[in-house]
């Protein structure tokens, strides 16, 4: 808004003299006047009232048609009659302006002053303006040779023409010598509205000529009628102009708020959002004052985070709650709007306000649901212009997005902040860690690693972010150049855990672990890899192989010689002794086999025992391992049952194989009670697809099933492992050699063995062999 320019005395003595210059040629030329022009002069100036109260407001021009009543009464009854239908209708809008200032609001042009002077000053000024300009506008009538009354003929032409332009050229002067002594340019104020000027100071000037015409010819009775037409033109026009500019109005309004609801979506920083906020609303409103006040409910306290004045932005202190305007919103949680006296009403409601007192205030809450966390207000104090209940909408309207948009602002922040924590206590832990993690990204460069990698590997995070997955990366990992890149492509295909050991220079032997990270949506986010050092694992299994082998090759030869010289003993001592020596050879028998497995082994986890395949029916290979065990199971009161369907010959190491049937189904005749059965099936089978225990192909499976105890799942996989047994459940007996020494066998021929629980109780003992053709795993 335009500062308001203050009252100086030279003000007094400009716009009161003038309007006394022109009381005073009034009352000098209006000697010949005669008493029958008041009719038509009250008629005048009622019309010039009208047309004032329905002007349309373009930029600072507004009374157009006032000029058209003037000159029309020139041209009617001459200088006297339209010098006092100028004055006193300007003094009559004054009267209206005083009884009902809201009428005129849209005169934002005229200087606004004191109160006990606007009256007479305002009044006098325009009154003499009109009055002088009609007086220039009649000379050079005159002198141009212009009749009156008004007769349209072509010698009249000219003199119209004089009278309209003399008319225009006296305000124009007056307008200037006004905008001067308010130190402004005239030039620039015609300039910028110049297409306003043509329209409506210049175009209806003809009209003065028909609207005299019409008086002059045709009568009172079709004057009235075309002054009666003219003005329901103008109320029609006044009424579209309104219902344009409103809508014009709405569109502008929806449109910043669609462009503050975009950005506002855009930012999740609360400072984003207080420009967005400064730089929309503030063109929108033409604000003198707008602030935004955010209240802390656990502090008691309103901050400022944006207050903006004439276009400058302010920083306002936090200050603790008061009794403010500010406070009543929040406390209502209700808009509040206050024009005129804001003292005076603030003081009604309970609320003492806080500062500089505003001409105008409107504040509104900002909701997230119920809660409220601020205000955001506008105040005027230089216009008296009052809010409306348009302006309370609008300002809503953006208040409600601002809300939502801070609240979001807010909940990120929190939601960031305690992310972050979490990053920093997860980073931490990590670093802890003694395994060395990696995490890559699909295309396989280093995105993030632990302390635990940089010391295994011997690089800093920085030189391992950097390193290329096609080069030293790859080294590092363990992979030949192109091989990571490769595998990587594989695990996000064919998602699963990939393990191996490889060795690094020192030497170190590394335990590597590389796990595929799916998004919730099925995407490959990255790849997990962890790095465990095994090299000290490594060096004691070595010790205790060596000496294992070492004491099985140094215990063989004796127990052999134990076992020859128990049996030659046997056949010569007597019967008390003969008991002792079974005894002695039975346990160094058993001693022996113990020493022949773990070498066998020993030998089959270096794929060193050699294997004599040839092709061999399953069926054969059981019914022989039944007979060599069917002594064993009458002993034990257990029925052996064989179902054997017919397969076709498996290129396996028949000794091999025979020894693992017999292991099998001595497990399951010592672990089936008395009376039981124990189970062996030999059967055909193909697997599709590629399950947890059987990859995709043809396969000859063979299950041996008791009716044992069974075994828990939890020691289903660890009881292929050395000298393991079950703690509980099964009875303990042999040294847990025999499940290992299958495990191992299987594996040597390409097949898979496994522990599960036995359809009608118990343990079933399941291994499959691929047919001949198919591949080994």
């Amino acid at each position: 808004m335009p500062q308001t320019s203050e009252f100086k005395p030279y003000h007094f003595v400009y716009t009161l003299g003038k309007g006394l210059l022109a009381l005073t040629w009034l009352i000098l030329v209006s000697g010949g006047w005669s008493v029958t022009h008041l009719p038509l002069l009250l008629l005048l100036i009622a019309v010039s009232l009208f047309s004032t109260l329905t002007a349309i407001r373009f930029g600072l021009v507004g009374m157009a048609f006032v000029s058209v009543i003037h000159l029309t009464a020139f041209l009617i009854g001459g200088l006297p009659l339209a010098g006092w239908t100028a004055f006193l209708s300007s003094l009559l809008i004054e009267v209206v302006v005083l009884l009902k200032p809201s009428l005129l609001r849209w005169i934002e042009w005229m200087e606004p002053l004191p109160p006990k002077y606007a009256f007479l000053l305002r009044g006098m000024d325009n009154a003499g303006t009109t009055a002088i300009n009609i007086l220039a506008a009649g000379v050079v009538y005159r002198l141009l040779g212009g009749q009156l009354p008004f007769e349209f003929t072509s010698q009249a032409i000219i003199p119209y023409l004089g009278l309209s332009i003399a008319y225009l050229a006296s305000d124009f002067l007056w307008h200037s010598f006004y905008l001067l002594l308010r130190r402004s340019s005239p030039f620039t104020f015609f300039r910028e509205n110049l297409k306003d000027i043509l329209m409506l100071q210049v175009a209806p000037l003809p009209f003065a000529a028909l609207t005299a015409s019409i008086y002059l010819k045709l009568g009172w009775l079709l004057f009235i009628l075309f002054i009666l037409g003219v003005g329901g033109v103008s109320l029609i026009a006044k009424g579209l102009y309104r219902a344009r500019t409103q809508l014009e109005r709405r569109v502008q309004e929806l449109s910043v708020i669609n462009r503050i609801g975009q950005a506002l979506v855009s930012y999740l920083d609360v400072n984003q959002i207080l420009e967005v906020l400064k730089a929309q609303s503030a063109s929108l409103l033409g604000e003198e004052s707008i602030y935004l006040a955010l209240y802390d409910e656990e502090k008691d306290e309103i901050a400022f985070p944006l207050a903006v004045e004439q276009g400058e932005t302010r920083h306002w202190a936090s200050r603790r709650s008061a009794n403010g305007l500010t406070e009543y919103v929040i406390r209502t949680a209700r808009p509040l709007l206050l024009n005129g006296d804001v003292s005076a009403q603030a003081a009604q409601l309970g609320i003492e306000p806080i500062g500089r007192i505003p001409k105008a205030w409107l504040g509104v809450p900002l909701k997230v649901g119920e809660r409220v966390i601020g205000v955001l207000a506008v105040q005027r104090y230089e216009s008296p212009e009052p809010y409306t209940q348009d302006d309370l909408r609008l300002l809503s309207t953006i208040a409600s997005q601002v809300a939502i948009a801070i609240e979001n602002a807010r909940l990120y922040q929190r939601t960031d902040e305690a992310l972050a924590s979490k990053v920093q206590e997860l980073e931490a832990v990590l670093d802890a860690s003694q395994e060395g993690l990696l995490f890559l990204a699909p295309s396989g460069e280093v995105v993030w690693a632990n302390a635990a990698a940089e010391r295994l590997l011997g690089l800093e995070v920085d030189a391992l972010i950097r390193s290329s997955p096609d080069g030293e990366l790859d080294g590092l990992l363990g992979f030949a150049a192109g091989e990571l890149k490769a595998s990587l492509g594989e695990l996000s295909r064919h998602p699963k855990l990939l393990k191996r050991e490889y060795e690094l220079p020192g030497p170190h032997y590394v335990e590597e672990t590389i796990l595929p990270v799916r998004l919730s949506t099925g995407g490959i986010l990255g790849f997990l890899v962890a790095l465990r050092d095994v090299t000290e694992e490594r060096e004691l299994e070595r010790l205790r192989e060596d000496l294992v082998h070492m004491i099985v090759h140094d215990l063989r030869s004796p127990l052999s010689s134990i076992s020859l010289g128990v049996e030659l003993l046997r056949e010569e001592a007597s019967r008390n002794a003969q008991t002792i020596l079974n005894t002695m050879y039975s346990s160094s028998h058993r001693m022996l086999e113990m020493v022949n497995s773990l070498l066998d082994i020993y030998r089959l986890e270096r794929s060193e025992l050699p294997l004599s395949k040839e092709a061999t029916e399953m069926t054969r290979v059981v019914r022989e391992a039944v007979s060599i065990l069917s002594s064993q199971a009458s002993r034990a009161g257990v029925r052996i049952r064989v179902e054997a369907a017919e397969t076709p010959p498996l290129e396996v190491d028949r000794k091999v194989i025979l020894r693992v049937i017999t292991n099998l189904l001595d497990n399951a005749i010592k672990h089936s009670p008395r009376g039981g059965d124990v189970t062996i099936r030999v059967t055909r089978v193909f697997s599709e697809e590629d399950g947890e225990r059987l990859p995709r192909g043809r396969w000859v499976l063979v299950q041996v099933e008791d009716q044992g105890p069974g075994i828990p799942p939890a020691y289903r996989e660890r009881i292929f492992d050395k000298f393991y047994q079950t703690p509980e459940g099964r009875r303990k007996a042999g040294f847990g050699l025999g499940l290992t020494f299958c495990k191992l066998a299987v594996e040597a021929h390409g097949g898979r063995i496994w522990a599960d629980e036995a359809p009608g109780g118990g343990s079933a003992f399941c291994f499959a062999l691929p047919l001949s053709g198919e591949s080994n795993i």
